[in-house]
């Protein structure tokens, strides 16, 4: 079992399973994995020089 849910929201106010292993909330994670990868991107055009 990876994930279980509670019916109470997390810090973010999502109503979303949680990772059995970190407690995080899913919906947390994804939006936390989509945050990092524009910030990634970003800071390789940043260092390719491109705008």
């Amino acid at each position: 079992m990876n994930k279980f849910y509670t019916g109470k929201q997390c810090k973010n106010g999502h109503k979303s399973e949680r990772w059995t292993l970190s407690g995080e909330c899913v919906q947390c994670n994804v939006e936390r994995v989509y945050r990092r990868r524009r910030e990634m991107a970003e800071m390789m055009r940043l260092a390719q020089g491109v705008s």
